[in-house]
C-alpha cells in the first residue's frame, strides 16, 4: 500500500494496530518504515503513541547492533520532521553510527541523508554538528563524498542545492570551495539560469559562509534594483527580468534568471510563507553586506507575504529587526540625515540603513512581535550533566554546559557576573557583567564551519550587534575553553580575559599556580581560624563603586565559596572589596578608614593560610 501511495484505505489503521501489538519482535529497519508510513497517514488516523513506541523501539535495536543503512537514515530522518517530533536521543544514537554509514552510501542515499539534516530544526542540527567536529572519522566520509560530488558535471540547480545543504550542516572544505567555484562559473558564462528561489538560496548560502563576498554583495545589489527600481518605474510587477551582477576578476558578466512561471519573479501575494522566507533571509543578507538601499521595500514586501503568520527562521528576522532598532539609536546620537530612503535617494543611504520609522505601521507592528517572539533557544537551555565523564577521556558530546563552567570558575575567584544572561530577547550571552557593560561570547559548534572552524556570518552579526547595543565583547573559541578545562588551567585562562577590563582578576593569571579543574574531586573544607570572617557574606559593590546588593550579579558568600572547594588548593583572593568585614565587632576593626581595603583583605587572606 505505501508503494502505490494507497495509504488511505480502511485496512491501514488495523495493520498499523496490529503492529504495535507485536512491536517487540519487530526489527529497526520495519520500524523505521512504519514510522514513514504514520508521517504520510491522516493525523486523525494514527494510532495513539505508537510514533514514540516505534521511536522507543529503534533505540534499543540500534544499542546492540549496527543494522542501519543510509537509505534507513533518511526516511527515519524524514519521518520525524513530518511528524514534528523532536527526540535527540534516537538523533545521538543515529550520529555515533553515521561515519561508516555514509562511508558505505551510495551517492543518491548519501544526497538524501545530507537534505534530512539540513531540515533538521535547530537543536538537532546542533547535535550533528557537534558530532560532526568531534569525529574525525566523520569528517573524513564527508570529505570523500562530496570530493566524488565536485568532479562531476552537475546542473546548477543540483550544485547550489548540495551547496545550500553544506552551509546548513556547517561543513567546508576543498570540494566544497570547488562546488562554488562552479556555481559562480556557470552563473556569470550564461550557461545556465538559475530562478529567483535559486538566487536567495545562493545569496544566503555565500554570504553565510562568507565566500566570495565582493561579488556576492554586487549580485545582491543588481538584484534590489532589478526587483524594485525598475519596477516602480514600470509601475508593475517585476515580470521577467535580467540581474546584472558585476564579476570582479573576470570583467562585467549578466547573470540571467529564469522567471519561466517562477511566481517569486512577480511580487508576492498575502499568504505566500515560502516567498516570504526566501525574501527574509535576503534581507538579512542586506543587514550582513550593509546593502539598505531598498531594504525597506524588501521588508514592506516580506511582511505581506506572511500576513500576520511567523517566519520560519525566527533568528534572521530578528536581527533584520534588531539592526533597523539600532540604526535609529546611530542617527539620533550622530544625528544623521535620514533624506532619500525611497530607493532613489541620496548618498545617506549607502552610509545609514533605515530605522522603525520608515516601515509602514503593518510592517512595524509585524517587526514588534517578531522581536518580542520568545525562542526556545535562548530562554529553554537545558545544558549537559554536571561534570558528567566518559570512561575514555573527555566530556560526552551533549554535556558541552560552557555557560556553568565560566560561572563555577568566575565564582571561584568571587568576581560578580550574570551566567546565560538574554540582551535585547534576542541572544543569549554565556557570560556577562552587568556593571562593567562586558561580556563574554562562546563560539560554539553552531557558530563555527568543520573542519576550519572559521566563524559564520551569523556570529559575526550577533557579535557586531552586541558591539552595538553597547556591550564589549570578548569572543572565546569553545574548544580552547574545553582545551583548558582538560589541561587543568581554565582559572588562568578566564582570569586572563577578566583582567582587561578588572585588575583585580590579574591576580589569578598566574600560570604556575595549576588548576586541578572540575573533572577532579574538590578537595574538603579546611577548618578556618577565623570563623566570623568565614561566614560574614561579600558585599555586592565592587571596587569601581557599583550599586551594593545589585541582583543583576551572580553573588557568594565564602561559605558557599567553600563548599564548592578551591580548585588550586589555595585561599581565594576576592575581586572586589568592602570597608571592614561585616560580622566583627567594632572594637577588632579598628579604624578601617584608616587601612586601604586591599591591606584588610590581605591581613585575613593570611590568617586563613595560617
Amino acid at each position: 500500500l505505501q508503494e502505490i501511495e494507497y495509504l488511505e484505505h480502511p485496512v491501514v489503521p488495523v495493520l498499523l494496530e496490529m503492529c504495535r501489538e507485536r512491536l517487540h519482535s519487530i526489527f529497526a529497519e520495519d520500524c523505521v518504515q512504519l514510522l514513514w508510513v504514520l508521517s504520510k497517514i491522516d493525523e486523525m488516523k494514527r494510532p495513539r503513541d505508537l510514533a514514540e513506541l516505534l521511536i522507543s523501539q529503534i533505540i534499543q535495536r540500534l544499542r546492540t547492533w549496527r543494522c542501519f543503512e543510509a537509505s534507513n537514515v533518511a526516511d527515519l530522518f524524514e519521518a520525524l520532521h513530518d511528524l514534528r517530533i523532536d527526540d535527540q536521543n534516537i538523533v545521538q544514537e543515529v550520529c555515533q553510527k553515521l561515519a561508516p554509514i555514509i562511508r558505505a552510501a551510495p551517492k543518491t542515499d548519501f544526497l538524501r541523508v545530507l537534505g534530512a539534516i539540513a531540515c533538521m530544526n535547530g537543536d538537532d542540527r546542533l547535535l550533528v554538528r557537534v558530532h560532526l567536529h568531534r569525529r574525525p572519522k566523520l569528517q573524513m566520509a564527508l570529505m570523500e563524498k562530496l570530493r566524488q560530488l565536485a568532479g562531476l558535471h552537475s546542473d546548477l540547480q543540483s550544485l547550489s542545492v548540495l551547496a545550500y545543504a553544506c552551509a546548513r550542516v556547517g561543513f567546508e572544505d576543498e570540494a566544497t570551495s570547488r562546488i562554488h567555484d562552479a556555481i559562480r562559473d556557470k552563473m556569470t558564462s550564461g550557461s545556465e539560469k538559475p530562478s529567483v528561489a535559486t538566487l536567495c538560496y545562493l545569496l544566503w548560502t555565500f554570504t553565510e559562509l562568507n565566500v566570495t563576498q565582493d561579488w556576492t554583495k554586487s549580485l545582491l545589489r543588481s538584484f534590489l534594483e532589478e526587483r524594485y527600481s525598475r519596477s516602480k518605474e514600470e509601475g508593475e510587477g517585476t515580470g521577467r527580468q535580467r540581474h546584472r551582477g558585476e564579476v570582479l576578476h573576470d570583467g562585467e558578466g549578466i547573470v540571467e534568471v529564469d522567471a519561466e512561471d517562477d511566481t517569486l519573479a512577480r511580487r508576492l501575494l498575502p499568504g505566500d510563507t515560502e516567498g516570504g522566507n526566501l525574501l527574509m533571509r535576503v534581507a538579512w543578507a542586506c543587514v550582513v553586506h550593509g546593502e539598505w538601499r531598498h531594504l525597506v521595500d524588501l521588508i514592506e514586501e516580506a511582511v505581506g507575504a506572511f500576513d500576520g503568520t511567523l517566519p520560519r527562521e525566527l533568528l534572521m528576522a530578528q536581527q533584520v529587526g534588531l539592526q533597523l532598532r539600532l540604526e535609529a539609536e546611530i542617527q539620533k546620537q550622530y544625528a544623521v540625515p535620514t533624506d532619500g530612503r525611497d530607493g532613489g535617494g541620496k548618498g545617506s543611504t549607502e552610509q545609514t540603513g533605515p530605522t522603525f520609522s520608515d516601515l509602514s505601521a503593518d510592517a512595524r507592528e509585524w517587526m514588534t512581535v517578531v522581536l518580542e517572539c520568545p525562542r526556545q533557544d535562548v530562554y529553554v537551555w537545558k545544558g549537559g550533566a554536571k561534570f558528567r565523564h566518559m570512561k575514555k577521556g573527555g566530556v560526552r558530546v551533549r554535556d558541552y554546559n560552557f555557560d556553568k563552567w565560566l560561572s563555577e570558575c568566575l565564582l571561584t575567584m568571587r568576581i560578580p557576573h550574570k551566567s546565560s544572561d538574554v540582551v535585547a530577547n534576542i541572544y543569549r550571552i554565556s557570560v556577562s557583567f552587568p556593571l562593567e557593560g562586558q561580556c563574554i561570547d562562546v563560539l560554539n559548534f553552531d557558530d563555527i564551519l568543520a573542519p576550519s572552524c572559521r566563524p559564520l556570518a551569523s556570529a559575526e552579526l550577533r557579535q557586531r550587534q552586541l558591539a552595538l547595543l553597547g556591550w564589549g565583547v570578548h569572543s572565546v573559541h569553545l574548544r580552547d575553553l574545553y582545551n583548558s578545562m582538560e589541561d587543568h588551567t581554565i582559572r588562568v585562562f578566564v582570569a586572563k580575559i577578566v583582567s582587561n577590563f578588572l585588575p583585580d582578576a590579574a591576580r589569578f593569571a598566574s600560570p604556575f599556580k595549576k588548576d586541578p579543574g572540575y573533572f577532579s574531586t574538590p578537595r574538603k573544607e579546611r577548618p578556618q581560624s577565623d570563623p566570623e570572617g568565614a561566614d560574614a557574606p561579600l558585599s555586592a559593590s565592587p571596587s569601581r563603586g557599583g550599586a551594593a546588593g545589585s541582583s543583576s550579579c551572580v553573588t557568594t558568600d565564602a561559605g558557599a565559596v567553600s563548599d564548592m572547594g578551591t580548585l588550586s588548593g589555595e585561599p581565594h583572593s576576592p575581586s572586589f572589596h568592602q570597608e571592614g568585614v561585616r560580622g566583627e565587632p567594632e572594637g577588632e576593626r579598628g579604624n578601617v578608614e584608616s587601612v586601604p581595603p586591599s591591606l584588610v583583605l590581605s591581613d585575613r587572606e593570611r590568617r586563613l593560610e595560617e
